[in-house]
């Protein structure tokens, strides 16, 4: 009978064994856990106890010193103020971008009595009539040899003269500016018997005219007439070179002259320009040669300009507009965008 209960007794003893094993083996293994989870949940309760928030304990933000932050505040503070000051000084050393199409320009138109001969006839052609004059009827500065003179030129078929030419030429300049130009008109002034010194070798201004006052302008070049007594072109080239310094700051000046001949009232214009070039850099002349004179040029090259012949005016106005187009010459600030004014009803 015994015999046959030893398999059931050997079973239940290997149940034991293993349930002891097993209790051993857990106890092994959570006795150490529970430890940790003792220290842990003893450290997270004293870092809640300590912290202000649950944030602050889980997250610990190192101690700040409060005296430190404020000298690093004042010390930025300081340093932006330094930078916005150096800002604002550039700022004022440097000028507004000019508007794209602003411009300033005088117009010199040549009305000495050389002006009545013919558009045709040019320099060399001039000199071999005037010395032609001379040897028939004596010097033109005597009373004979000045009315031979007048007489010559009165023979000039009527729209022919050069004075006409020059006319048209400097309204084909003007029809070829900007919209917004400002035109500064300069003629030699007219001989007067009763003040012979104040007329003679003098510079008469004519008027400004804007971009709205085509039309008036255009009317006092049509009036003007050749009857000065001289040729002064180095005053002329003071005076209009004055006239558009007062244009905005970075934009170019022109200065336009329209002529048939020499400096007469003891000028030195070729001098005149460059010193009016080294006062206004952004200053250029360019000369309209009526009578191909090739005296004429340095006035153009004292200053950058040209010389075009007769009838190139729309030549010389859109040289002019073509050089607005250029960038700046030195540093500006951007024109700023603003918005549209209101108009009335």
């Amino acid at each position: 009978m015994s015999d046959m209960n030893h398999p059931s007794g050997d079973a239940g003893d290997r149940r034991r064994r293993f349930l002891i094993a097993l209790a051993v083996a857990a106890i092994a293994v959570g006795l150490p856990l529970a430890g940790l989870a003792i220290w842990w949940g003893s450290s997270i309760a004293y870092a809640l106890s300590q912290a202000a928030t649950p944030h602050e304990a889980v997250c610990p933000v190192p101690p700040i010193d409060d005296g430190s932050l404020r000298v690093e505040e004042m010390e930025l503070r300081r340093r932006i103020a330094a930078l916005e000051s150096e800002t604002a000084r550039r700022r004022a050393q440097c000028q507004v971008c000019p508007a794209p199409e602003q411009v300033d320009i005088a117009v010199i138109v040549d009305t000495s009595a050389s002006m009545r001969w013919p558009a045709a006839m040019d320099a060399a052609a001039e000199a071999a009539k005037m010395a032609e004059i001379e040897k028939e009827a004596g010097p033109i500065t005597e009373t004979r040899g000045n009315d031979r003179m007048l007489a010559e030129m009165g023979r000039t078929p009527a729209g022919q003269e050069r004075m006409q030419e020059a006319r048209r030429t400097a309204l084909a300049v003007l029809d070829t500016l900007p919209a917004r130009g400002r035109v500064h008109l300069f003629s030699f002034a007219s001989f007067d018997p009763a003040r012979v010194e104040a007329s003679q070798c003098a510079v008469a201004p004519v008027g400004t005219y804007d971009n709205l006052q085509r039309a008036p302008l255009a009317s006092a070049l049509r009036g003007l007439r050749p009857d000065a007594s001289g040729t002064p072109l180095a005053l002329s080239i003071e005076k209009a070179a004055a006239a558009v310094k007062g244009r905005p700051a970075g934009t170019p000046g022109f200065v336009v002259v329209v002529t048939d001949g020499t400096e007469t009232c003891r000028g030195d214009p070729c001098a005149a320009a460059k010193a009016a070039r080294a006062a206004d850099p952004l200053l250029s002349i360019a000369v309209i040669d009526i009578a191909r004179n090739a005296q004429a040029a340095c006035l153009a090259e004292a200053t950058g300009g040209q010389v075009f012949a007769a009838g190139q005016g729309a030549d010389v106005g859109r040289m002019m507009a073509e050089a607005l187009r250029l960038p700046p010459p030195r540093a500006c600030l951007p024109r700023p965008d603003l918005p549209p004014q209101a108009t009335g009803p």
